[in-house]
């Protein structure tokens, strides 16, 4: 370059980039997946060098040899574990900016200081904005050090701001994997067994072959039958005509039902309780498969050549997909240039690289450059499940409601490090049966299950000592200030002690998983069962909160997850295989169904803690503690959908009619019969609902002459459980529970 031509922007490392027009480029090692990191990473260093937020870019790092740091994105670690980091790099940026000011100057560096993407003079006149001293701090030895700024003088940090994304985002200029289009890129699928280790024993390909599009279907080594095509649809509607001869494997026989029953039967010895307790009581938990149903199925762009490889993956680890591709196509690491897209989810499904393997060997397969996809129904039956499992709980109560311990066995979850109350007697055991069915890490990793076990049976223990199941947990949080901080804040905001309608209920648990988090969750509960979540009080303390509305949206998140999964999904085998294939049968709760979600951020000067996943553990259980309250029954099996919530089995009538539903329970389809008295009209309504009152499926029907009705439904797409029948005449109706298996 030229001596004299101005330089067009300064990059002291490979994290940070200061241009002459004064945008300042960060360069991010965690992958973004919706969680906001790349914002709130990129604020901890525009804060340290007090750069202008309105000018802040963000580039995402990749995993090449010897380049970059790059960080796995799980364990709710991207911004504890970063944050130093990225405050070393801010504070380094903002010594230069000062000496090269003073210099220019020809001041101290302590005559200046830095606002907003400028430096100004103390006490005096001048002013200079960063990117007018791009080429004074090229001129400049490079700095490692700088002090810290006090979390007293923070004008970014704990401050609400957008996602940094969501310009593009909205826009569609975001690439997410799938949208990755590169020269001569054709588009590939594979065929998913139909049961956990089936195999294909013969297949035909020839109607597959005449789909307009299709370019091959060949078995590729070490992934399967995969389908190459021109477009998605192409790939997609050959799969759908190849003919395949099965060999169904020694799976066939496992079902959900034979699995509860392994895990029931794994439970071993459990220990006894101390001598002193009056009264013992003992409860048993049970949890189903999930499956995490990530908004973007599983997909990646590969392009391999003899020696070198492009890839594009939405992954959460790119530098293990990095090498476990190399390792699988036999190209060196260092060859291999691995681009880390924005992730449409994640919750611990893209720490798992198999799909970049895949899609890696079928482009070396065939030579070509492929987009390599999962379907949304692949993706829910070729998971890595959070796996079920099957809790055993005793608890003991002295003469005064005091526990006196508590030892739970539990089949198919670990021990745990660390529960929230640190002077309870706990111990756990646990026993691992190995099923078919792959499992691996899915959001908040073993307290999905443990938290709900615990802070449900702690509520079952307060309600057997006669106690205050707020003050109960409170009475066990010694020595665990902030947590009970939380407690308290929840419980106030909640307004613990106001008295709730007739049919409401009010539910509390806590957690220590990532962060100090407490719900309070509200419910109504209808005579025949209908269930409504009314609202949910959230209250975290997570540190410093580098961006609140990043922390407010993890929460509200992790809230849908939890009720979803609380109240709905399940993953259910079938003949060795998954049953569910879409949002259809794995049901997530629809917008008209959520409660209000009021998050409350406890101030902090601490070390910043865990977010994504910390939002998850107690929300579960403080839902059904707050379905006891209302109803007076204890919900000890997920999905809450499958438990009647009311006693109540003959219908609720505003007419005078009866009905016959056969059979019940019923799988796919049943029949309705009956007769309405003095009717209105002879139009009748049928209509489903869920749950939570949501309209399903909705007939007319007719009336004949003397009042009786007879349909027929079809209601074959739903998750197994409790449903509502309605059958309305005019403004009349009664209604009947209906049981889907």
């Amino acid at each position: 370059m030229n001596p004299e031509q101005p330089s067009l922007s300064f990059e002291p490392n490979a994290w940070v980039k200061l241009d002459a027009d004064g945008t300042t480029t960060i360069t991010i090692n965690c992958a973004e997946m919706g969680q906001g990191v790349r914002t709130s990473l990129a604020m901890i260093v525009a804060e340290e060098m007090d750069a202008d937020w309105s000018k802040v870019k963000v580039r995402q790092s990749r995993p090449d040899l010897g380049t970059y740091q790059y960080a796995s994105t799980g364990g709710s670690m991207s911004i504890s574990s970063n944050f130093d980091q990225y405050r070393t790099l801010g504070a380094a940026m903002r010594l230069m900016l000062l000496i090269a000011a003073a210099k220019k100057w020809g001041i101290s560096g302590g005559e200046c200081m830095l606002r907003n993407g400028a430096v100004l003079e103390t006490g005096g006149p001048r002013a200079i904005f960063y990117g007018d001293l791009v080429d004074d701090l090229a001129k400049l030895p490079i700095q490692k050090g700088g002090s810290y700024k006090k979390t007293s003088d923070y004008s970014i940090i704990g401050t609400r701001k957008p996602h940094i994304d969501n310009p593009d985002i909205v826009s569609g200029k975001a690439i997410y994997g799938l949208d990755v289009r590169i020269p001569g890129m054709k588009y590939a699928v594979m065929v998913g067994m139909p049961a956990f280790g089936a195999s294909i024993r013969t297949f035909d390909a020839t109607d597959a072959l005449r789909v307009p599009g299709v370019i091959k279907a060949e078995i590729v080594p070490k992934v399967g039958l995969v389908v190459l095509a021109d477009t998605t649809y192409a790939a997609i509607s050959g799969r759908d005509a190849l003919k395949i001869e099965w060999d169904m494997g020694t799976n066939v026989s496992l079902t959900s039902a034979t699995i509860s029953d392994a895990l029931k039967a794994g439970v071993g010895d459990i220990p006894d309780l101390p001598a002193n307790s009056a009264t013992i009581i003992e409860a048993r938990y049970e949890l189903p498969y999930l499956a995490h149903a990530t908004m973007e199925p599983m997909n990646c762009v590969a392009d391999v050549r003899e020696t070198s490889a492009d890839i594009w993956c939405p992954t959460q680890a790119g530098d293990s997909a990095r090498d476990t591709v190399a390792f699988a196509i036999g190209i060196p690491a260092k060859n291999i240039i691995f681009n880390t897209t924005l992730l449409g989810g994640g919750y611990g499904r893209r720490l798992v690289t198999d799909y970049a393997v895949h899609a890696a060997r079928i482009s070396k397969a065939f030579k070509t450059p492929v987009l390599f996809m999962f379907t949304r129904q692949d993706d829910m039956r070729d998971d890595y499940y959070r796996r079920a499992s099957y809790h055993v709980c005793k608890g003991g109560l002295d003469a005064t409601g005091a526990i006196t311990g508590i030892v739970e066995f539990s089949v198919n979850w670990s021990r745990r490090d660390q529960i929230p109350y640190n002077s309870l007697n706990y111990s756990n055991s646990y026993n691992i049966i190995t099923f078919p069915v792959p499992y691996g890490s899915w959001r908040s990793v073993e307290n999905s299950a443990g938290v709900f076990v615990l802070e449900s049976f702690v509520d079952e223990l307060a309600a057997s000592a006669g106690k205050d199941p707020y003050l109960f947990r409170r009475n066990l949080l010694t020595g665990a200030p902030r947590l009970l901080a939380v407690l308290d804040k929840a419980a106030e905001l909640a307004e613990w002690n106001k008295p709730l309608p007739k049919g409401w209920g009010r539910g509390i648990a806590c957690s220590n998983a990532f962060s100090n988090v407490a719900h309070v969750v509200e419910v109504s509960v209808s005579p025949i069962g209908l269930l409504k979540v009314e609202r949910i009080i959230a209250v975290v303390d997570c540190g410093i909160a580098v961006n609140p509305m990043g922390v407010e949206a993890q929460m509200q998140g992790a809230a849908v997850d939890a009720l979803s999964t609380a109240i709905k999904a399940e993953i259910t085998i079938e003949k060795g295989g998954v049953k569910q294939s879409t949002f259809i049968d794995y049901e997530w709760l629809r917008i008209n169904e959520m409660p209000k979600i009021e998050v409350h951020i406890m101030p902090s000067t601490s070390s910043p803690s865990g977010m994504g996943e910390a939002g998850f553990p107690s929300v579960s259980p403080a839902l059904c503690n707050a379905i006891f309250n209302a109803t007076g029954k204890r919900v000890r099996s997920l999905p809450i959908q499958k438990t009647s919530l009311s006693a109540v089995d003959a219908p609720v009538d505003q007419m005078n009619g009866d009905m016959n539903i056969f059979p019940s329970p019923f799988t796919t389809a049943f029949t309705v019969s009956g007769t309405i008295k003095s009717p209105a009209s002879k139009d009748i309504t049928l209509t489903i609902r869920n749950l939570l009152g949501t309209t399903l499926v909705e007939v007319p029907s007719t009336l004949s002459d003397n009042g009786e009705f007879t349909q027929a439904i079809e209601f074959p797409r739903a998750t197994t459980g409790v449903y509502f029948l309605t059958v309305r005449c005019g403004a009349a109706q009664f209604t009947r529970k209906i049981i889907k298996e």
